[in-house]
């Protein structure tokens, strides 16, 4: 029952994006979720736009959030017992994860495409944005599933998407004060934004602040370790 409700949520969040983004004015390239938005623009507009992109991520992160210690708490617990080895089972769990994630970029992009007058040009450019799209997020969200396994679903669920509104608008700062490049790398939501990556470009304005090769081989390499960590971390982890 309550993934049903959060699953009505994600969705009327998914269609209030899109129709947020037909009244706004913006220089996008390709869709404004894969787009993102530069760097040094006014507050206002970046207010606007952080809430307009943020606003399914954050219910899609209500949605998985506990998931894995609910799953336990209901048949998870036997699935380990009679069929399944602890990191067998969660590897699993990630799997549906990833899923879910390809199946919420699907819907987001139809939605907009639809409703809005932004269309899916198929170039190797809109391939890479869909990937480091995809990437960043499976990143935040396996970050939040292996929070879980050490802390408590609802500050997981905090400390992730304080992170993510964060490294959003630090970029900003560190834009403005500084040409200190290694900081960016280290703000994962900035990598699902072409303007931010250099895939998109804003006119007369270079905002591109993270090299897109590393930046896929870093969230590849940061899921790697996450996998690692919870694999083992699950293992001494005492189900009964």
């Amino acid at each position: 029952m309550k993934n049903r409700k959060l699953i009505i949520l994600v969705i009327i969040c998914l269609f209030l994006q899109a129709i947020l983004f037909i009244s706004f004015d913006f220089r996008f390239t390709t869709l404004p979720i894969l787009d993102g938005f530069p760097v040094g623009l006014a507050t206002p507009v970046v207010t606007r736009l952080l809430v307009y992109w943020y606003l399914p991520i954050i219910a899609f992160s209500f949605y998985i959030s506990g998931n894995i210690k609910d799953l336990l708490s209901n048949y998870g617990f036997l699935q380990i017992s009679r069929n399944y080895k602890k990191e067998y089972w969660l590897i699993k769990q990630f799997l549906k994860l990833f899923v879910k994630i390809i199946l919420f970029i699907c819907l987001q992009i139809a939605l907009i495409s639809i409703i809005t007058p932004f269309h899916i040009s198929w170039t190797s450019q809109f391939f890479y944005l869909i990937l480091g799209y995809f990437l960043m997020l499976f990143t935040i969200f396996s970050l939040q599933y292996l929070l879980e396994l050490f802390i408590d679903a609802q500050k997981a669920l905090l400390i992730i998407n304080s992170y993510l509104i964060i490294s959003v608008l630090a970029a900003d700062l560190i834009y403005q004060n500084t040409v200190t490049t290694w900081p960016y790398y280290l703000l994962i939501p900035n990598y699902g934004m072409g303007f931010r990556t250099g895939l998109c470009e804003f006119p007369n304005t270079s905002t591109s602040l993270i090299s897109q090769p590393a930046g896929l081989i870093i969230l590849l390499v940061v899921l790697l370790c996450v996998f690692t960590i919870a694999i083992k971390k699950f293992k001494t982890t005492d189900i009964l």
